[in-house]
């Protein structure tokens, strides 16, 4: 099944998002923020990452910079 990291600081959004997807045949991981965000990502390795605009303490623009430069996911 592909693979898909959510980072959001809304857990009802994030929980949300999370069912609509595992409906949809994909495994989710969460996580409340851009640092757990990024351990998640190194961890996992996703197909994909689903990044909300506030992603605290990085604002979303800079943390995505760092995704960009250890995974390959979109």
């Amino acid at each position: 099944m592909p693979q898909v990291v959510i980072i959001d600081p809304d857990e009802a959004a994030r929980r949300r998002l999370a069912a609509a997807l595992a409906a949809a045949g994909f495994t989710t991981s969460q996580a409340p923020g851009s640092v757990a965000g990024l351990l998640e990502v190194l961890d996992s390795s996703p197909d994909l990452i689903v990044l909300a605009e506030e992603s605290p303490p990085l604002q979303a623009g800079n943390l995505l910079g760092v995704l960009r430069r250890v995974s390959t996911a979109p």
